[in-house]
């Protein structure tokens, strides 16, 4: 399950609202009694919900006096919410230029700012917002937010730290200070934040989350787990699923029954708790597995004795029970010590071990699978991925070895340097589903991966796979150590502070050099 102090609620990149002043324009000799009456209709529009009206009028009054501020404000504010986040950055810039002192017009700019992911401009307008006014809470939270997803996490800190003197009793504050010190790997700090939010707000969701993601980096899973539910209530990368039928928790007899098991989430997660599945089997039951597609090849080979696994969006067949993949350390009460531990867990079909069989022959050479980056709309991953440039050094000038591209899909920039650098062999336009990937690892003396789903099936399949993490790394990976007790092939390397890959990428290969040395 994702790691939630970096990937939801209001830490996740949403804006803390603030009240945007919804001004009529004041009497002047230059107000007119149309424009009076489109800031009317404007706002009776707004309060009805017809906000494409309500654009409408206040374009109108706008068009009549250029100059007003207020007029540009208001349909920035109205843009926003009909999600025309572009042209809502053209108003509240105009409102910026029509008023500079206008404390609203640079907080709701640098708030849509903040949300097309333009960070650095969005932290200067909210600067220019708390320099107009100091006590603006709102404006020290966002800028915060924009701080801390820019690795600047002192001065996020401070902010959050602003806000709170300011509103103390503001649960969004203390979670995003929670996501704070988790960044940097203050876990005591991070939980008294948590459990602070959630004396405020009990229910708050965000506030579980991050309460989940520290104990389970800090290792304590039993006391992560409950709280780690509280994602299916955000309904986070297809989380919270609705059925009329009941969830399993681990509580009831599942002999004799049947239960669909269903993935949510990343591909990575599925590989990771889909080891599950075997343990609900031996239960007695009957056990449907549902899957994301490309993932449903390759686990239907893994699940012979499931009675079937199914793709996302198929029709499912009757069941009586079911519960999603990352419930079921829950539902297992799962602690370090007790983690499924049968190696390999997935299995290769046939018809694929026969496809890529001798693809990655390379005599004596070692053969190492690389995979530098993961999904782009990933919420965390400008932490967790590199571009092949940033990798190259791993692999150039080491003829002991031959490297293979694992990665399917690639940006602009890594197909260029892929195009540049021939000691990497790219199987890319070969790879079809997860199956395709499987089966050429297998063909593997070694996986180098970022956080990605690719580290995940190296692991399941047993094959070893050194995992190159950033300095907060997502919970399923602990801190302080180099082994991992989901995936004991696995070998972790860690940046010592944040952002420096440079040191991890040394460490690698110096690695790879003595393994090479060893492989002569």
């Amino acid at each position: 399950m994702r790691a939630a102090p970096a990937r939801t609620g209001v830490a996740a990149g949403q804006v803390a609202t603030s009240p945007v002043r919804l001004m009529s324009i004041p009497p002047s000799p230059n107000s007119t009694e149309q424009v009076e009456d489109y800031f009317r209709r404007g706002n009776r529009l707004r309060e009805a919900g017809r906000f494409e009206e309500a654009i409408a009028a206040f374009s109108a009054a706008l068009k009549l006096r250029p100059e007003s501020a207020e007029a540009a404000l208001n349909l920035g504010h109205l843009l926003e919410q009909a999600g025309r986040l572009e042209e809502a950055v053209t108003f509240y810039r105009q409102a910026v230029v029509s008023n500079p002192l206008l404390p609203e017009a640079h907080h709701n700019l640098g708030n849509v700012l903040f949300k097309t992911h333009r960070l650095a401009e969005a932290a200067d307008s909210f600067r220019q917002a708390l320099a107009l006014r100091p006590e603006f809470a709102p404006a020290w939270l966002n800028l915060g937010n924009a701080l801390r997803l820019q690795n600047e996490l002192e001065p996020a800190i401070e902010a959050y730290r602003r806000a709170l003197a300011l509103h103390p009793d503001r649960a969004d504050a203390h979670v995003n200070l929670a996501n704070a010190y988790r960044a940097q790997n203050r876990l005591e700090e991070a939980l008294a934040a948590s459990r602070r939010a959630l004396a405020l707000a009990p229910q708050m969701p965000q506030a579980h989350l991050n309460t989940a993601m520290v104990h389970l980096v800090a290792g304590d899973l039993r006391a992560g787990w409950p709280h780690a539910e509280y994602r299916q209530v955000l309904k986070l990368g297809g989380a919270g699923r609705e059925f009329d039928r009941p969830q399993w928790r681990g509580e009831e007899p599942l002999a004799e029954r049947t239960i669909l098991l269903h993935a949510e989430q990343g591909f990575g997660d599925t590989l990771q708790f889909v080891r599950y599945a075997a343990n609900v089997i031996a239960l007695g039951t009957t056990v449907y597995v549902e899957v994301q597609p490309a993932l449903q090849t390759l686990l239907a080979a893994s699940l012979p004795q499931a009675a079937g696994v199914l793709a996302h969006g198929e029709p499912l067949p009757p069941f009586e029970l079911h519960c999603p993949l990352p419930s079921l350390p829950l539902a297992f009460q799962t602690d370090l010590a007790s983690i499924p531990a049968e190696f390999p867990y997935v299995q290769v079909p046939d018809t694929y071990k026969e496809r890529w069989r001798g693809y990655a022959d390379g005599g004596q050479a070692l053969r190492v699978g690389l995979a530098w980056a993961g999904n782009p709309t990933h919420p965390n991953d400008f932490n967790r991925s590199l571009t092949l440039a940033e990798l190259r050094g791993i692999f150039t000038g080491l003829p002991a070895a031959q490297f293979f591209n694992l990665k399917k899909e690639l940006s602009a920039a890594d197909a260029a340097t892929l195009a540049a650098a021939p000691e990497l062999t790219d199987p890319g336009p070969l790879l079809g589903d997860f199956a395709d990937t499987a089966a050429l690892i297998e063909q593997l003396d070694l996986v180098i991966a970022v956080d990605t789903s690719v580290a995940h099936l190296a692991g399941a399949l047993g094959r070893p796979v050194w995992i190159l993490l950033p300095f907060s790394p997502d919970w399923r990976w602990l801190l302080g150590r180099e082994d991992s007790p989901w995936y004991p092939s696995a070998r972790l390397f860690r940046q010592p502070r944040t952002g420096d890959w440079g040191t991890v990428l040394m460490q690698v290969r110096r690695a790879l050099e003595q393994l090479c040395g060893e492989n002569v």
